[in-house]
């Protein structure tokens, strides 16, 4: 217990002295307060955190389905479109990967180290049976998630791969590096017929569009390009980012780009069509970190600097809901294509498993 000297009582502070009294019965601090100002200070932030009833509010109170604790800076994950497999990788650590099916609650399968240095980012395969886990050496592993075996892997340089994303039809693999490249492999004969170049720096980010005939690139130029698949060229480049670009990826219905970069305050809303931007989604943190789209293209799903996840509605560009999910950078984010279920990783550690119905606050999903 604290004790304050208290200083003689004039009849004139006869109401602090009793409000004074008050609060030292509630609290169990011996003191007085010899004025109204500091009585004010002491209410806002003694008192009322003790007696004041917690939020009722479900964004606030909401608590993650399943929880893996990697221990270890979680660098990258990914899930399924179907939502059975999980995948994760800490930073100098093995792979994780997780398989839940009806009668499986996250069956958990662990890759051993396979490369110095490990690995900086994964892609699942979109039925979900092929991991490929790019390295920081230079390689891409593919990895049968059934069997936990590795099948191949790819080289096109030394440089680190900085993102590894499946083709929407599971035939071909786009991964970056460090070396400002985006390399497009067969994956079918585990060929590399196509290199892109345009880049003028390590390429951080990579998406394809839903039909897989653009691909979007973000790299440390500060720039987000847009590739035609068909004919294999740069298509368009966006300017408006003013760092490093962290995070890239399209709307299930094909119409927006959204990208976000480190100091940003923000994420920019690109016009696919139009190549050009349609809005900026304007934040309260500095960086914004990871993102995706719900499957009805309607709500954005951010993770940032300080932990929080935030879900926004994208026609009003307004925040609907925010979860403090990690202690931390939320270092990944993924949402499944049926819609049901969001995974986040952090620099806690943890992989957290959430159902997006009970976070968006839908129960009628």
């Amino acid at each position: 217990m604290f004790r304050f000297p208290a200083k003689p009582r004039k009849d004139t502070d006869e109401g602090v002295f009793r409000v004074s009294c008050i609060i030292s019965r509630l609290t169990r601090f011996k003191f007085y307060l010899p004025s109204p100002f500091l009585l004010a200070i002491v209410l806002v932030f003694v008192v009322l955190p003790l007696v004041w009833p917690e939020s009722d509010d479900p964004a606030l109170s909401s608590a993650a389905r399943t929880v893996f604790n990697l221990e270890a800076d979680v660098t990258s994950l990914t899930i399924s479109a179907d939502a059975e497999h999980l995948a994760a990788t800490c930073r100098d650590r093995p792979l994780w990967v997780w398989f839940q099916g009806r009668e499986v609650n996250w069956d958990e399968t662990l890759l051993p180290e396979h490369r110095p240095g490990g690995t900086r980012s994964l892609g699942l395969s979109p039925d979900g049976m092929t991991l490929a886990a790019g390295n920081v050496d230079g390689t891409v592993s593919l990895w049968d998630t059934a069997t936990g075996k590795n099948r191949v892997n790819l080289r096109a340089g030394t440089e680190m791969i900085l993102a590894a994303v499946f083709s929407p039809d599971g035939t071909r693999l786009a991964c970056s590096s460090t070396d400002s490249r985006i390399h497009i492999w067969d994956l079918a004969t585990h060929r590399l017929p196509l290199t892109l170049e345009g880049h003028r720096g390590p390429v951080t980010a990579l998406a394809f569009s839903p039909g897989g005939r653009v691909l979007a690139s973000g790299g440390e130029d500060q720039t987000v390009r847009l590739w035609d698949m068909e004919n294999s060229r740069e298509s368009a480049v966006l300017h408006g980012h003013k760092d490093v670009v962290l995070a890239v990826t399209f709307s299930p219905d094909g119409e927006l780009v959204a990208s976000t970069a480190l100091s940003d305050r923000g994420v920019q809303l690109w016009d696919v069509q139009k190549k050009e931007s349609r809005a900026i989604l304007h934040g309260e943190v500095s960086a914004f970190t990871c993102m995706a789209f719900t499957q009805d293209s309607r709500t954005l799903v951010t993770g940032d600097e300080h932990g929080a996840v935030r879900l926004w509605d994208v026609g009003s560009l307004k925040q609907k809901t925010m979860i403090p999910a990690h202690e931390g950078w939320v270092k990944g984010l993924a949402v499944s294509s049926t819609g049901e279920t969001l995974v986040t990783g952090g620099n806690d550690g943890l992989v957290k498993v959430w159902d997006l119905a009970e976070v968006s606050g839908d129960r009628r999903r």
